[in-house]
């Protein structure tokens, strides 16, 4: 008990004195996220139901209202000085028979604002009864940084197209890594961003109620264990960004907001952690300290039974 007591003091001494007097010290940039409901459009009701014809041109019109409205939010918050703007899981709605006209506009966007521009998408076709859910990173000068499709669906939801790890790339103001909402639930899935030294971990989410604030909190322990700052912008829940050692930027509440924008200063340098290169095997070796000293106390036991036992 003393021996457990001792590490106990020493570890949270030491991790104290760590957020005090080490606190991120590098640049900052200005990240921009936002969440836009379609109005007017049902797309979940829209993915189990074929529409042709007239109604299908009506269903493109409104979709291109609402894409039109994050492409202007996403012009207004880089005039105003964001150097990264981005939406929450799967807002940018489109139809698969125009996702690449949607790209080219998102490209052009990046490029006439200088700024990165990071759409996670839904693009399905009515009737077939699935989505892809997917994050197009555009840089400044219209390239594509990232092309991603969700790695861990929530059970249940119609995704398809997941990908097997996640995208790190090299952004102007330093490493990026993109995750989309229950992926951060992952530990190991996420560790590839400590171990590829990311700076920065983009988020888009989407949760529900019940479920709210868990997932924001889990993701930006996700930060801290792969020493990432981490930027959550969520849809009907918690949005949050913090940096990688768990201080929290900025926060916005999707159900007591009017509007929902969230705009950080965000470390662009992150940190080595030694969780990333570890990972559980403190825990590992625990539960085999454990193990080990069980086995020893039964076999003295037994030892102990057997010399004690009359002949």
């Amino acid at each position: 008990m003393l021996a457990y007591g001792a590490v106990l003091v020493f570890v949270h001494l030491i991790g104290g004195a760590r957020l005090a007097l080490a606190p991120p010290s590098s640049e900052t940039v200005r990240v921009a996220s936002f969440t836009h409901t379609p109005r007017g459009l049902d797309s979940w009701d829209l993915i189990g139901h074929r529409v042709q014809g007239a109604a299908l041109d009506s269903v493109r019109a409104l979709l291109r209202a609402h894409q039109d409205t994050l492409l202007e939010w996403s012009r207004r918050e880089a005039r105003a000085g964001a150097q990264v703007v981005m939406c929450s899981e799967a807002n940018f709605v489109v139809l698969k028979s125009d996702e690449q006209a949607a790209l080219a506009r998102i490209a052009d966007v990046a490029r006439e604002q200088g700024a990165c521009v990071a759409m996670a998408m839904s693009v399905f076709t009515p009737g077939e009864g699935y989505y892809e859910n997917e994050l197009a990173v555009i840089g400044p000068s219209g390239e594509p940084l990232a092309r991603y499709h969700k790695a861990r669906p929530v059970p249940g939801d119609p995704e398809r197209g997941a990908d097997r790890e996640i995208p790190v790339f090299q952004a102007s103001f330093g490493r990026v890594a993109a995750a989309i909402c229950f992926d951060m639930d992952f530990p190991d899935l996420i560790r590839r961003a400590g171990l590829q030294r990311a700076d920065l971990i983009l988020a888009p989410s989407s949760d529900w109620r019940e479920i709210d604030p868990v997932h924001t909190r889990t993701a930006l322990f996700r930060g801290i264990e792969n020493g990432c700052s981490v930027v959550r912008q969520t849809n009907q829940g918690l949005s949050a960004a913090a940096d990688w050692q768990g201080r929290v930027l900025a926060r916005g509440d999707f159900f007591q907001a009017r509007r929902h924008v969230m705009v950080a200063q965000v470390p662009t340098r992150g940190t080595s952690t030694i969780y990333s290169k570890v990972r559980d095997l403190f825990a590992y070796l625990c539960i085999g300290a454990l193990a080990f000293f069980a086995a020893g106390a039964i076999a003295s036991w037994k030892s102990t039974r057997s010399v004690a036992e009359p002949r």
